[in-house]
């Protein structure tokens, strides 16, 4: 089963439940790349239609601890730690995240700068920078992206 991701881009890998599910909706899909499509911004999520991501949107700042099962979209200022054991999170262009992670897939459109933990994927896109250490199952940095830290794959 392929990993989908929410990017400000809105950019899925392919799978046949993706499929289905844009299929089902009748939403045309643009494709770059045979593996790849963009679906518009207003399309939820094919594994989660009728549950809302939670935001931090741009101009917002928060200190803390944040934990939850949600799906969480940052773009603006996270420093503490954060916890989404089950959750989908996205750090987007213009956040800045000072933290220690914890989650099941992450892509960093944006700046973090500590540890991250992810059960599943950890994805750092073109305009993504991550200083820390990741530890993941699967790892994606793009061309583009910037990344200073170790990486330790699970099993």
């Amino acid at each position: 089963m392929d990993t989908c991701f929410r990017t400000t881009q809105l950019t899925f890998l392919r799978s046949s439940f993706y499929n289905r599910a844009m299929k089902k909706r009748g939403l045309s899909v643009k494709t770059k790349d045979p593996g790849i499509v963009e679906i518009p911004r207003s399309t939820p999520h094919p594994s989660s239609p009728d549950t809302a991501s939670s935001r931090l949107d741009e101009g917002l700042s928060i200190k803390g601890n944040l934990t939850g099962n949600a799906d969480l979209i940052i773009n603006g200022d996270f420093s503490g730690s954060i916890e989404l054991r089950n959750g989908q999170l996205t750090i987007g262009e213009k956040a800045r995240v000072e933290a220690e992670i914890h989650c099941k897939s992450i892509a960093v459109l944006g700046t973090v700068i500590g540890n991250i933990f992810a059960s599943e994927m950890v994805r750092i896109a073109e305009t993504g920078s991550m200083t820390g250490d990741i530890t993941t199952h699967k790892i994606s940095i793009l061309d583009g992206a910037k990344f200073k830290g170790g990486v330790k794959i699970r099993k």
